[in-house]
């Protein structure tokens, strides 16, 4: 028998938020979700299950502030991970503190830092505790969030409507934080800044980049096309878009930055750090650099950010941490 919605009585988002995010982190989640749809009205639920999964998996201490830096993963052609190079690099300047969270089952498994930690002796930190460690000691932590979000490998979490609408709505936080730099392949503006609304993280940057080939859009920033970025705060949003010379790099073509199936990404990985890869792929990852420490406040514009980061790369600091990182 249909469910006469208008007669479902009101109920505080918060509320509802705990039962799904109750309903979540239990053993049989569809049925408990589904039930859910009896109680409550559509609206209530889409905006109950953004609140839900938009909360911070795992806190940090206060007095420990951080940034995250995701990406969709969504990346046609083969790339180096641009964003985890990028937040290696990054944490390596003063009071700069990266979580760089990723999957082991994503679309980009073979590059992805969900899978590329144990291919680079990356450690992976699995509690906020080990989060916390890191941070304090190399200012930057690696996580991999298949076990953190472990419903969304069930292949009928999509079933449940109101949850594959507030998916698309929502924006998932693994650990506090008070900054993220976030790469996209979505053009839509508003869909980014419908993800970040009521998000804890205090400010947002969105990139997404160009490149020479029609098929071809990076999730991060471009050194062969126009990086489009969104910075998103509190209730506004301003929308700007960068190319390459704007911050002292030179043009490339986007086959100058796509990696051959032969190469081992673990060794391109430390190549790029110790400054052995070629030069359009460290300029590369020194502009994602740079678009961090923007956005983490280290420096004053993107171009600042651009050359600090070629600085960080060349002087082999960021090289000396990985090394650091290996020997845990």
């Amino acid at each position: 028998m249909p469910v006469d919605r208008s007669a479902l009585p009101p109920a505080d988002v918060a509320a509802v938020a705990d039962d799904i995010a109750t309903a979540l982190a239990g053993q049989a989640p569809i049925g408990r979700l589904t039930a859910l749809e009896q109680r409550w009205s559509w609206e209530l639920l889409v905006e109950a299950t953004r609140v839900a999964v938009m909360r911070p998996v795992w806190r940090l201490p206060g007095d420990e502030p951080a940034g995250l830096v995701t990406g969709s993963g969504g990346v046609g052609y083969r790339l180096p991970n641009v964003s985890t190079l990028a937040a290696l690099t990054a944490s390596c300047a003063p009071g700069v503190r990266v979580v760089k969270p990723g999957s082991r089952s994503s679309r980009s498994k073979d590059v992805g830092p969900g899978g590329l930690a144990a291919r680079v002796g990356l450690p992976v930190a699995d509690s906020p505790a080990a989060v916390s460690r890191a941070l304090a000691g190399e200012q930057f932590a690696l996580l991999d969030t298949d076990h953190l979000y472990p419903w969304l490998r069930l292949p009928e979490v999509f079933t449940v409507p109101y949850l594959a609408e507030a998916m698309h709505r929502a924006s998932f936080l693994p650990c506090s934080a008070v900054w993220k730099v976030n790469g996209v392949v979505e053009p839509d503006v508003g869909v980014h800044v419908e993800r970040c609304r009521g998000s804890e993280v205090s400010r947002t940057l969105v990139v997404r980049g160009s490149t020479d080939l029609p098929d071809f859009v990076i999730d991060d920033v471009s050194t062969c096309g126009t990086t489009s970025m969104i910075s998103i705060s509190e209730a506004t949003y301003e929308t700007w878009s960068v190319e390459p010379e704007d911050v002292g790099l030179p043009r490339v073509a986007a086959a100058d930055l796509i990696v051959a199936r032969s190469t081992r990404v673990e060794e391109l990985f430390a190549a790029i750090l110790l400054g052995d890869a070629p030069a359009s792929l460290i300029q590369l990852v020194a502009m994602s650099a740079g678009a961090v420490l923007l956005q983490a406040g280290a420096v004053d514009t993107l171009a600042e950010g651009c050359a600090t980061g070629l600085e960080l790369l060349g002087s082999g600091v960021v090289a000396a941490k990985l090394s650091r990182l290996r020997q845990g």
